[in-house]
């Protein structure tokens, strides 16, 4: 099981000795996932954390039928379905690889343990919890109010990975444009970019 990377992003919010490390990952189990494999269904109840660390994974969700995608997440992050893992009812979104993708696995039961038993968990816990809720929040706002070509711009420039790495289909559901209009769209920014 492949740690380094977990390793840096969690010391880069709290240094942790050794011992805490390892503690933590102890408790981990590793799932492999299939393009397209879902983690975590729509319809259950979020158990669990993860970190990826090979591949690509998006939350999506239905709105009046049609499938949206909520955000896309790559190597060396944090996921889960945070809601329905603190209040331990169903969720309203999957997860979903986009890509071969291997995801670190603790459980909330162990992550709650760890927590008790060392300082730096706990620390780590709250800082994730507000670092994602600021993200949520941002990522959201800045998507409804700007216009589709605004939006494609914003993820070209900010999130070149998910332009690389994500189809456009995926693409246009997070936009919450259509197909064709994404196509439009990305045909007049490479115009100008000519």
């Amino acid at each position: 099981m492949e740690t380094a990377g977990l390793y840096q992003v969690v010391n880069r919010m709290v240094p942790l000795d050794a011992e805490a490390f390892s503690a933590f990952t102890d408790k981990l189990t590793v799932r492999r996932l299939k393009k397209n494999e879902v983690l975590w269904n729509i319809g259950e109840v979020c158990k669990e954390v993860g970190f990826i660390t090979k591949g690509g994974m998006r939350y999506f969700f239905y709105r009046d039928g049609e499938e949206v995608t909520g955000q896309f997440f790559f190597e060396n992050t944090f996921i889960t379905i945070y809601a329905s893992l603190l209040t331990e009812k169903v969720t309203e979104i999957a997860f979903q690889a986009l890509e071969e993708t291997e995801v670190l696995l603790i459980s909330k039961a162990s992550l709650h343990k760890l927590f008790d038993e060392y300082k730096a968990w706990e620390r780590f816990g709250r800082l994730m919890a507000e670092h994602n809720i600021v993200q949520m929040v941002t990522v959201r706002a800045s998507l409804t109010s700007a216009t589709p070509k605004e939006k494609y711009l914003q993820l070209l420039n900010d999130r070149p990975k998910v332009i690389e790495r994500v189809p456009l289909n995926i693409i246009a559901s997070y936009l919450d444009i259509t197909p064709e209009h994404l196509s439009r769209v990305r045909r007049e920014v490479a115009e100008k970019n000519l």
